[in-house]
């Protein structure tokens, strides 16, 4: 996991690579990049992506938010008019939480660790507090739909998917489910659409930065080999577009352009660029 790479290399499990590097930057996403440094040097090479999309009910929203006020308001109003939730999102205790507690705190312009990783900096802001309070009153009035607190990736999703909700933060894989299909009925199929996360000063998006990076194990026979390898699998055109083409989003920077017509992939080429790594300090988790 892309929030790995600090504990795995100060424990010594995984090679340093950063001979490899310069095979590596510039064709990635830089981004992506950042995921796999630790004490400026390389741990890793990226291999696919993820960036967290705003998913909102085009019959009932004729623009999507760009400030998380103007979201609150809107999921607020519109959801008590309908008898639905306003907005649903990850709120269970647990890693989707503090991603999108990050997302909050990213966009209203703070940091959650200085720049060499050394100390916690969200209290030396207001950053930190404004998203605290953002999600405190969310959940007070009503923004926040009943039951956001139980709420992981697939809960939120089918409350959506069901039409309970006007808005959602989730994953990219979302869009193919609420789709719908055989088996798969879904209540807002051809009612929704995606864009990127809102900030609080609605300039820009930020959102957290997922996906996998591959390392090579500090105990392997082969590590030349190895190497080889995961700067393949994370740099190669058609092994990239082969990711891309399975619904996999990339870290190849100009496979994006190849997938635009994807409406998934083009929103990802967009966003990408701005979205922002957890910290790979060796403390993270």
């Amino acid at each position: 996991d892309v929030s790995w790479t600090g504990e795995f290399a100060i424990n010594g499990w995984i090679e340093n690579i950063n001979d490899r590097r310069g095979d590596v930057e510039g064709t990635v996403l830089d981004s992506a990049l950042e995921s796999a440094l630790f004490q400026e040097e390389m741990w890793a090479v990226p291999f696919n992506t993820n960036a967290g999309f705003l998913y909102y009910r085009t019959d009932l929203v004729e623009e999507p938010p760009t400030t998380w006020d103007e979201l609150a308001k809107q999921a607020k109003e519109i959801g008590q008019q309908e008898g639905i939730g306003g907005f649903v999102a990850q709120g269970f205790q647990y890693e989707g939480l503090v991603v999108n507690y990050l997302e909050y705190a990213w966009g209203a312009g703070g940091n959650l660790v200085n720049e060499d990783g050394s100390q916690v900096v969200l209290e030396q802001d207001d950053a930190g507090a404004t998203a605290l309070e953002f999600m405190q009153t969310s959940r007070q009035d009503g923004v926040y739909a009943p039951g956001f607190n139980t709420m992981k990736g697939p809960e939120s999703l089918t409350t959506f998917q069901n039409g309970d909700a006007v808005f959602m933060r989730n994953w990219p894989y979302a869009y193919d489910l609420l789709q719908g299909g055989e088996g798969n009925p879904s209540a807002v199929a051809d009612k929704f659409d995606i864009a990127p996360l809102p900030t609080f000063t609605g300039e820009g998006t930020t959102s957290a930065l997922g996906g996998f990076n591959n390392a090579v194990s500090a105990y392997s026979e082969k590590k030349d080999a190895a190497k080889d390898f995961v700067v393949w699998a994370g740099t190669d055109p058609d092994a990239q577009k082969l990711l891309g083409d399975a619904a996999l989003p990339p870290v190849r920077q100009d496979t994006y352009e190849q997938l635009s017509d994807d409406p998934v992939m083009k929103l990802l080429g967009e966003v990408l660029p701005d979205a922002r790594p957890r910290p790979p300090v060796p403390t993270y988790n």
